[in-house]
Parts: C-alpha cells; sequence; structure tokens
C-alpha cells in the first residue's frame, strides 16, 4: 500500500523509486502493470524512463509493451526517454520486424544523444546483419554529427575487429584528412586494436608532424604508451616538447615524464618547460616535475617561483603543487597565507 501511494508523490525521485520497487518486488500484484502503463505518460520524463525500463524488464510479453515502446522510441518530448525505449526494444525485441528499421531511422534523423544510443545497439545487437557494417561506415565517414561518427568508428573497429574490411579501412581513415575530424579517432582506434599490425607503427610516426594538432596529439600519445621500446620514440618526443603548439608540447611533457622519467634530458626539459610563457605547457611541466622529481633540489625553488607568477593559472598551479607535495616546508604555509 505505501508504494502505491508513493507513486503518486511530489517528489520524481520518491516515484521512480517506488515504480522500481513495485515492479521488482510486486511484479504480480494485479495492480503494478496498471500502475506502470499509467505511468508511461508522467509529467516527469524520469519517471516515464523507468515505467518504460520496468515493463521492457519485467513485463516483455504483456501485450501492450512492445507499442508502448515503439511510440516513446520515436514520439517522446524528453530525448533520454526515447534513448531509454530505443535501448529496451533493442535488447528485449530484436526479433520485431520494425525495430531495426526503427533503430535505423533514429539513427539518422534523432539528436545526436539517442543516435548514439541507437548506432550502439545496431552495431552490438545487429551486428551479425550483413547490411549493419556498411551501415555504420557510412555514418562514420559522412554523418553531419562529430559525435555520431566517432561512436560509428569506435564500434566498427572494436566490434567488426576481425572482418577484413576493417583494418584497411581504418588506415585510410587514419591517414586521410578529410575535414570530418576523423583521423585523430581513427589513429586512435588503430593503435590500440591493431598494434602488431606491421604499418601500424608507420603510421603513428607519421602523423607526429601532421598539420592538424589534434592529430599530433593522439599520434604522441599512442607512440608514447604503446611503442615505448621504439628507438625512435624517445626522440619524437623530445622534439614535440619544442612545438609551437601548445597542446603537442603539453602531451609530449605529459609524455616524457610518465614513461621516460630516468632519461637524462626528461628532467632538463622539464625545468625548461616550466619557465616558458605558455601558461598550458607551465601547468603540466609543474605539476610534472612537484609529482614525479619531487627530491630534486631545484623544484621547491621552481615552485615558490611561479607561486608569484604574474598568470593566475600559473601561480595556481605552483600554490596547488605546494600545498600538496611540500606541506612540511615552512614557506609553504607563509605563501599560501599571502596568496589567499
Amino acid at each position: 500500500m505505501i508504494l502505491k501511494t508513493a507513486v503518486n508523490a511530489d517528489d520524481w525521485r520518491v516515484r521512480t523509486v517506488a515504480l522500481q520497487e513495485l515492479a521488482r518486488g510486486f511484479k504480480h500484484d494485479p495492480n503494478t502493470l496498471t500502475i506502470l502503463k499509467a505511468n508511461v505518460s508522467a509529467d516527469s520524463w524520469k519517471v516515464r524512463a523507468t515505467a518504460l525500463r520496468e515493463l521492457a524488464r519485467g513485463f516483455k510479453h504483456d501485450p501492450d509493451t512492445l507499442t508502448i515502446l515503439k511510440t516513446a522510441a520515436t514520439d517522446d518530448k524528453e530525448l533520454d526517454v526515447r534513448a531509454e525505449a530505443v535501448e529496451e526494444l533493442a535488447r528485449g525485441f530484436k526479433d520485431d520486424s520494425d525495430t531495426l528499421t526503427i533503430l535505423k531511422n533514429v539513427a539518422i534523423n534523432d539528436n545526436w544523444r539517442v543516435r548514439v544510443v541507437a548506432l550502439r545497439e545496431l552495431a552490438h545487437t545487429f551486428k551479425d546483419d550483413p547490411q549493419i557494417l556498411s551501415w555504420l561506415k557510412t555514418r562514420a565517414t559522412s554523418d553531419r554529427d562529430l559525435d555520431v561518427r566517432s561512436v560509428a568508428l569506435r564500434e566498427l573497429a572494436h566490434t567488426y575487429k576481425d572482418d577484413p574490411q576493417i583494418l584497411p579501412w581504418l588506415k585510410t581513415c587514419a591517414t586521410s584528412n578529410d575535414g570530418l575530424d576523423m583521423q585523430a579517432e581513427a589513429l586512435q582506434e588503430l593503435a590500440r586494436r591493431f598494434k602488431e599490425d606491421s604499418d601500424t607503427l608507420t603510421i603513428l610516426k607519421a602523423n607526429t608532424t601532421a598539420d592538424d594538432w589534434k592529430v599530433r596529439v593522439v599520434a604522441l600519445r599512442e607512440l608514447a604508451r604503446g611503442f615505448k621500446d621504439d628507438p625512435d620514440t624517445l626522440t619524437i618526443l623530445k622534439m614535440s616538447a619544442m612545438s609551437d603548439d601548445s597542446d603537442v608540447r603539453a602531451v609530449a611533457l605529459q609524455e616524457l615524464a610518465r614513461g621516460f622519467k630516468h632519461n637524462p634530458d626528461t628532467l632538463t626539459i622539464l625545468k625548461d618547460s616550466a619557465k616558458t610563457n605558455d601558461s598550458n605547457v607551465q601547468k603540466v611541466a609543474l605539476r610534472e616535475l612537484a609529482r614525479g622529481f619531487k627530491n630534486d633540489l631545484d623544484i621547491l625553488n621552481i615552485l615558490k617561483d611561479c607561486a608569484s607568477s604574474n598568470d593566475s593559472n600559473v601561480q595556481k598551479a605552483a600554490l596547488r603543487e605546494l600545498a600538496r607535495g611540500f606541506k612540511d616546508d615552512p614557506e609553504t604555509l607563509i605563501i599560501l597565507k599571502a596568496r589567499a
């Protein structure tokens, strides 16, 4: 009785919990199904989403459930409810003749957040459908939304890794600047899914000097983490630490500090970078110096100097590292109080 009353509470959080507990603990009560159906049209979208989920998972065989889900997947005014309905349709009603069509339509025509859900379900639930692979490739290369293109590419690289079409296709995407911002995404998937392929290392090295800084950053990161022992990796990172691009320099510094800490040049490069006029680079250098080279005699003084920087971002970074790593130095508290 308490749960049945709670489903009409003013607070949506109380209502969602009550619905969930009714559906899972009192499934066979004659009123539970009626209450769930009534709440698929509740004012609160979170209540509607909960009602849909519990209907789909607990009352799959009720003749109204499928119809309710189909309607919600295309007509509900709230995108999170549509996404919930799409997910439950794919997972619980894969064999219904309309499900595949609904998912494809949603994946093209809805808000990108709902489209991403539909894409993932198509890639996983309908993996064996002969049309899905080519359909996903089309979405990955020509969809209007970057997030959708990215998800499609990741699903292809992950779910269809063993398909003979995927590796050559990824290589093409990783080496062509098509203006769709997919090169960096393809490069990352190539490095992580196909590390052992003979072309992967060559493609990564080539892209450390790409025109697009996002591509260079991915190439550097994947080289440092996946190909640390290659004789060219350290040299490439050192050169990139002097790049004209702030983001490229920052990533190179981070990877040098974390993967090549004991190389004699790393500490010098970091110290020099802590004195640059680029606040983005300085922040990274200060963080890596303080956390990885705390016992070097120069680090404390470098942090103290930067704590009085005219650049507020650099000053905050220095103060943070002083407080975290040099709490016991007698000047740290004085500096922090002065900047408070």
